[in-house]
């Protein structure tokens, strides 16, 4: 087990971002007993249902959840470990762990035992808030089998529904026999307070903890960028076991507007809410829109509502938001940046034309540098590819009990190197080019995909691209195309390439074996994984 002892920022960055006012003293716990006394009927959550919580109730009821939490023999600084989907019971959890002192710790709900286990064991959660047992899974179960198998971990939360047996908690119960009061030492902005996995399962996770000062710095510099609003009310698409999706609750929260969250992606579910919820701001993935257009679920639906459709998490094909942008009669559709280690840190204007909206993720957040450079760390102007470069008050202060990772990811001069390659073009907006682990090695030529990608999505018949290396005795790689195409259609390499030639791409550049697959394997925030897929299509021998 890895300690899960929050590290701030050296004290002399910590002040000076305080004295900036960039870092406050506030916690989001705070910001909602403010909205709370404020506007305590205006309701802050609702569900798909129809179910809600208001300022008012969601103050109160994570104050009783917290009191819980304590009774249980929890104390500031432990983990707790939350595998539910995007519900009003995760933000019960979320600000009540939060308010007790605790630090939330989040787990993607396609996590079974053998991913759970290695992450329960590297944060030393002491407890666990999980979802009912469904037809497909029995996650108190899991949960209860690694309860017994892990020494930090005592408790096991269920969320909704009942459940079977003593060593279980019932969330329900937990809230309706807690106190409502105050607690009495309280955190403070500076305190662990969210605790994300960034990559990996393995022994050795990359996980980062942010606190309110960093959270409620970026959801409040963030906000401005999109016009945030007290009357909005933003759909969620990204899961919050992810810092996306929760730092778009933390972006309404900080306007005192409401959100209606997504539990689970279909493409008619997400049209429907669509429609259905009246969203005036859509929080998403490339690929929640691509799936919704592939499926044809936007044909004569009232989107009228609809202002700002924003998209994170990957890259998106400039053919697949223009064509979902066509389906919006009030609406525009932008991008943004943001990793789990820096927030959400650029986001395009929503003045601005659509190929700027469309192609690239926009100018850095007012206060956040932004630098683009080459092999020698030398910053590079317009137009040329280089490595993206972060810093600024929402950056982490490092990756958790792992030093070889914080080595490599930050420089010499603090900037956290995000992995991604990168160009400034005329207008000052950041063009994300691609990562530096997706680059195809062909013969020696270094073969970046994300433009060729870019391209292949223009196809009407394509769906989904993803470029991946072959395997090839002389060349060592090939570029490999796995497609996911429109029902009734297919496509060779022939064809792709000639699609390709009338776009300039070089044959070199070109694919040279493609692959229909039905589905790609995703991750819970709908990026593709490239490295899955290889695996899938070209076994190690």
């Amino acid at each position: 087990m890895v300690c899960a002892k929050f590290s701030r920022h050296p004290a002399e960055t910590a002040e000076a971002y305080l004295t900036q006012g960039v870092w406050q003293h506030d916690t989001l716990c705070d910001l909602l007993d403010d909205w709370a006394n404020k506007t305590p009927d205006r309701v802050f959550v609702r569900e798909a249902s129809g179910r809600h919580f208001t300022f008012g109730e969601l103050s109160t009821v994570s104050r009783k959840f917290a009191n819980a939490l304590l009774n249980l023999g929890l104390k500031k600084g432990d983990i707790v470990a939350i595998q539910l989907p995007s519900s009003i019971e995760f933000v019960i959890a979320y600000f009540g762990v939060l308010r007790m002192g605790g630090i939330l710790a989040t787990m993607h709900m396609p996590y079974e035992e053998n991913e759970l286990r290695s992450l329960l064991e590297f944060s030393g959660a002491k407890a666990a808030i999980c979802a009912p047992a469904d037809d497909k899974r029995d996650r108190p179960a899991v949960m209860d089998k690694l309860r017994n198998e892990l020494p930090d971990l005592d408790h096991v939360i269920v969320a909704r529904g009942d459940v079977e047996g003593d060593q279980f908690h019932r969330m329900a119960d937990m809230i309706a026999k807690a106190s409502r009061d105050d607690i009495a030492d309280p955190p403070t902005a500076s305190d662990g307070a969210l605790l994300c996995f960034t990559s990996g399962t393995s022994s050795a996770p990359k996980a980062v903890i942010h606190a309110c000062e960093t959270l409620l710095a970026d959801a409040r510099a963030y906000i401005k960028t999109i016009d945030g609003r007290q009357d909005d009310h933003s759909m969620i698409a990204p899961p919050f076991t992810h810092i996306f999706g929760l730092e778009c609750v933390n972006n309404a929260l900080t306007v005192g507007s409401s959100i209606v969250p997504m539990d689970q992606f279909t493409p008619q579910a997400f049209a429907d809410m669509l429609e259905r919820q009246k969203p005036t701001i859509v929080y998403g993935a490339p690929a929640h829109l691509a799936a919704t257009l592939r499926d044809n679920q936007l044909e004569g639906r009232d989107l009228s509502s609809i202002r700002h459709v924003i998209l994170g998490g990957a890259l998106c094909a400039p053919a697949v938001a223009r064509e979902f942008e066509g389906h919006l009669p009030n609406g525009k559709i932008g991008i943004l940046f943001g990793m789990t280690e820096s927030l959400l840190v650029t986001q395009t204007d929503y003045n601005s034309s659509p190929q700027e909206r469309h192609g690239t993720v926009g100018k850095p957040v007012t206060g956040i540098d932004v630098r683009i450079v080459d092999a020698d760390g030398t910053p590079l102007g317009a137009g040329v590819e280089g490595a993206l470069q972060l810093h600024g008050f929402t950056i982490m202060a490092g990756y958790l009990g792992n030093d070889a990772a914080n080595h490599k990811a930050f420089t010499n001069d603090g900037w956290f190197d995000c992995g991604d390659t990168a160009m400034w073009d005329d207008h000052g907006n950041v063009v994300i080019t691609g990562r530096s682990i997706d680059v195809i090695n062909r013969g020696g030529v270094k073969i970046n995909p994300s433009d060729i990608e870019a391209a292949i999505s223009e196809h009407p018949d394509i769906i989904q691209v993803a470029l991946i290396p072959m395997p090839d005795y002389v060349l060592g790689e090939k570029i490999c195309a796995a497609l996911t195409v429109r029902p009734g259609t297919s496509i060779g390499v022939e064809d792709l390439s000639a699609f390709l030639a009338d776009r300039k791409i070089a044959k070199m550049r070109r694919p040279e074996h493609v692959v229909i697959v039905d589905e790609m394997p995703m991750t819970p925030t709908k990026k593709i994984i490239k490295s899955l897929l290889c695996k899938q299509l070209f076994p190690p021998e």
